[in-house]
């Protein structure tokens, strides 16, 4: 007969709130601490766990401890907590109620197959409208930042002009975003998901060859795909806040254009990110796009401080 595991009840005390968890009896702190990381956004090296007033060795074992508390360190958040959504209301709702509200949201409709140009930010809107896929090979530009949007469908594949698409701080998932639909893209060079709820990227991102800039920063990502080094147009790669260990092993020497990379507040730090191979072109690529800045005097640009993109230790 098989023995059934023993489980333990644990509750961990973080920002004011507990944490009730039911774990193995021969979990370790260093077990617990993955357990927390999605559930806190805060990386394992950047917890500190408490009970009983001792501070729990990783290698130590759960079991006789019920009550744990969790102390977080700046700077190691895969996030920056919740982000509050505005309420706005949902034009979708509320434009459609008489005869000049239908001829506010027709203009809006022109304009944007006009202009190119759709921008939703900050529009407590839940669902991405018919009228934005109904715009087609018009669309050059989508900000549909700072919402709650759960789902982009395959239906993004009818903007086949699309070169610059926002999607930073919605409630985007690994299963609700279709990247059969972004992979057809081929005049996309801006992707920008961050503060979103993604675990991992699938290897169709290899296919959108255009892309220049990608911003994946503050979600759920332990890991990337090797495919991602197919991206030999890209030149910048944000990433920071999230729970990586490694990168692809060829993306410093495929992306020979990339000069831009923020690993900070992962897992990866400077040293093992000079163990890379193509690290020293790459290298060079970086330290001669921060000197250019310098020269230009580009706002924000210091010369007494060099960012290296990735945490030393």
């Amino acid at each position: 007969m098989e023995t059934k595991e023993k489980m333990i009840q644990v509750s961990v005390k973080f920002n004011g709130r507990w944490i009730p968890l039911s774990l193995s009896a021969d979990t370790t702190v260093k077990d617990l601490k993955s357990v927390l990381q999605p559930l806190t956004n805060l990386l394992p090296r950047g917890q500190k766990l408490i009970a009983k007033g001792k501070i729990l060795d990783d290698q130590m074992n759960l079991n006789g401890l019920s009550k744990i508390q969790l102390i977080g360190s700046q700077g190691l958040h895969q996030g920056s907590g919740p982000i509050i959504k505005k309420e706005s209301p949902d034009l979708r709702k509320t434009n459609y109620n008489n005869n000049k509200q239908v001829s506010v949201v027709k203009s809006q409709f022109e304009r944007w197959k006009l202009t190119g140009v759709i921008s939703l930010s900050d529009s407590g809107i839940k669902l991405i409208p018919q009228d934005v896929w109904n715009c087609g090979s018009s669309v050059r530009f989508l900000d549909l930042n700072s919402n709650s949007i759960e789902d982009v469908p395959e239906d993004v594949a009818a903007l086949t002009s699309l070169q610059k698409l926002f999607l930073n701080a919605n409630c985007i998932t690994d299963e609700s975003l279709s990247w059969k639909g972004l992979s057809s893209l081929k005049s996309l060079s801006l992707m920008s998901l961050s503060h979103n709820l993604l675990t991992t990227i699938t290897s169709r991102i290899g296919s959108c060859s255009t892309l220049v800039e990608v911003d994946f920063s503050q979600n759920l990502l332990i890991e990337l795909p090797e495919t991602l080094s197919n991206l030999t147009n890209l030149k910048a790669l944000h990433l920071h806040n999230n729970g990586l260990r490694s990168l692809p092993s060829t993306l410093l020497k495929n992306c020979t254009q990339l000069s831009t990379l923020d690993l900070h507040g992962t897992e990866i730090t400077m040293d093992m990110l000079r163990e890379f191979e193509g690290w020293e072109s790459f290298d060079e690529r970086r330290v001669l796009k921060h000197s250019k800045q310098l020269a230009f005097r580009v706002q924000g640009a210091s010369s007494s401080y060099f960012d290296e993109g990735a945490d030393k230790s």
